[in-house]
């Protein structure tokens, strides 16, 4: 798979989807809106030319995306994520 294709969002959007987080989270944390990540994973479905999270997060993972230092989530942040 070619993740070089992705956009410098689309990597960040993956990064995060990588890690579990659901779009209305991924939203939030990059300040757009979870249509705006719904369309941007759908673009990144049809670069990869994959069919969905699961296969995402596969591609992440043997690119060695994995072994990026996990992201600093503010406490704030946590909290709100239980919502």
């Amino acid at each position: 798979m070619k993740i070089e294709l992705l956009t410098v969002r689309e990597l960040q959007i993956t990064d995060l989807i990588a890690r579990g987080h659901s779009s209305k989270v991924v939203a939030h944390r990059l300040g757009i809106t979870v249509g705006t990540v719904k369309m941007h994973l759908h673009h990144i479905y049809s670069k990869l030319q994959l069919r969905g999270r699961v296969d995402l997060v596969r591609v992440w993972l043997l690119a060695g995306r994995e072994k990026l230092p996990a992201p600093v989530v503010p406490a704030a942040d946590l909290e709100w994520e239980k919502s």
